[in-house]
């Protein structure tokens, strides 16, 4: 796999830090293209292995780290916003566009940024195929979980300080603000950007995750209807796969094959006329 660094800018002027990898051996220009958002509190480094196999399978692949957070990209992680992990995954997605305009394009994006994701889908859809892993699809319940309290409640009920401790990170109390303002935080605001979906969905959970409900991601498939490409549950896995190496492997491999299922079918058309 060969590895180019890339910089993209944002509309503010914040720069975004990226990797485009790709077989060593010249590929096609069409070939489909993946890009990788990163979880909340992850970089672009996390997902080396998964960008890896995608690579060597004959994808072009663009991962990135969002603006406000940790890794490489402008900002500081106190002053990240769902908001903001939105239009870093918009910007990329709009690269990736230009500079591979005939390719199938396909988003990978893990727990907070599936959220963000789907949102930024929803709005503007991009995507041939949305891949979702271990995703959080109820903002507000699953940080209660993490936190044994409801920091979005705490919030509306005016006991805001100028920051607060999220997932394991600082935040500045805009963080919070701005997930409700924008309806990232509620069960209901997600099933209402899954119904508004165009691009389908492949959503891969987990059998032993304790930040996300068993009925919320029912409820998510059920409001995903026909726009539900394919579900996998990795019966042994937690919220990061990552941390079981062999089985992520596994899914991976499973990935793979799905997704040139999905090209394949995708591009069968054109090929009968």
């Amino acid at each position: 796999v060969h590895s180019s660094r890339l910089t993209l800018e944002k509309s503010n002027g914040q720069r975004i830090s990226a990797y485009h990898d790709r077989p060593i051996q010249r590929s096609s220009t069409e070939r489909p293209v993946v890009i990788i958002a990163p979880g909340y509190g992850e970089t672009k480094r996390d997902y080396l292995t998964l960008s890896y196999y995608f690579a060597s399978n004959g994808f072009h692949v663009v991962r990135y780290d969002h603006t406000n957070h940790v890794g490489e990209s402008d900002g500081l992680h106190y002053h990240v916003s769902l908001s903001s992990m939105k239009n870093d995954f918009q910007t990329v997605t709009r690269y990736v566009r230009a500079t591979w305009p005939h390719s199938a394009i396909i988003g990978v994006a893990s727990s907070l940024a599936s959220r963000v994701a789907l949102k930024a889908e929803a709005e503007c859809p991009s995507l041939s195929l949305l891949i979702m892993l271990m995703s959080i699809v109820n903002v507000q319940r699953s940080a209660a979980m993490v936190h044994q309290e409801d920091l979005f409640a705490r919030y509306c009920d005016g006991q805001c300080p100028d920051s607060a401790n999220f997932l394991g990170f600082n935040v500045g109390n805009q963080f919070l603000g701005d997930a409700i303002a924008n309806k990232f935080v509620t069960l209901e605001h997600t099933l209402i950007d899954a119904e508004s979906l165009t691009s389908p969905v492949l959503l891969v959970s987990a059998g032993k995750d304790a930040w996300v409900a068993p009925d919320d991601l029912h409820a998510f498939r059920n409001a995903l209807g026909p726009r539900l490409e394919h579900g996998i549950v990795v019966p042994d896995a937690l919220h990061r796969l990552q941390e079981n190496p062999k089985i992520a492997r596994e899914t991976y491999r499973q990935l793979i094959a799905l997704c040139h299922k999905h090209v394949t079918q995708k591009a069968s058309p054109n090929v009968i006329h």
